[in-house]
């Protein structure tokens, strides 16, 4: 079924998604939302979050609630860079994808590709720490664009993101996707080389 939206024609979804501000550090508000929308409802609930507030108490307070999903953005697996772009450590982070899978949730990691901060070997890293829990989470390796207080770094090129997709790939990793196309793609050039060196499903 297509139906229209505000962002012009695409298939009907039966998912309520929560993205943008993380609150996961207020249970509460997920609790209440997803029971009330559980209720009067069969919507599936997703949660997109950095994973901070995703402790082992709110994930049992989460799954209780019915909450189904989480997108979960893993920033970097050194500790010093994942400290310096979110201020906290990424220990805790490193372990969610486990105790996440564990409570029956469905799980999809994203992770920015950030020229000189994030970039292959660091992807690499964290696909690796996904893979040990199971080769099939579906992971997303989207291209950084610059905003805010990240303006001094460069948006990634293609055959930056190629790179990175093929060391993600080496770790047996099952479900690998591209994301921010438009970001890194900006001609016939980068299109052709894109399609002659990734599988078609990672777009």
């Amino acid at each position: 079924m297509i139906q229209i939206s505000p962002q012009g024609f695409g298939p009907a979804r039966n998912i309520v998604a929560f993205t943008g501000g993380d609150l996961t550090c207020c249970p509460e508000f997920y609790e209440e939302c997803t029971q009330l929308i559980k209720t009067r409802t069969n919507l599936w609930i997703l949660i997109e979050t950095n994973g901070y507030g995703l402790t082992p108490q709110n994930l049992d307070r989460l799954q209780a609630a019915g909450v189904d999903a989480f997108w979960l953005d893993i920033k970097a697996h050194d500790a010093e860079k994942h400290k310096w772009l979110t201020g906290c450590s990424n220990v805790h982070i490193l372990e969610l994808p486990e105790k996440i899978l564990k409570r029956g949730f469905t799980l999809e990691v994203l992770s920015l590709y950030i020229p000189n901060l994030v970039e292959s070997d660091e992807l690499e890293r964290i696909a690796r720490v996904l893979s040990a829990v199971d080769p099939a989470i579906p992971f997303t390796i989207l291209a950084f664009f610059p905003e805010h207080q990240m303006k001094d770094f460069r948006r990634p090129n293609t055959k930056e993101m190629v790179k990175a997709y093929k060391k993600v790939q080496s770790t047996g990793l099952q479900n690998i996707r591209l994301g921010n196309l438009g970001v890194f793609i900006h001609n016939d050039e980068d299109r052709d080389y894109l399609l002659a060196n990734i599988d078609i499903n990672a777009l």
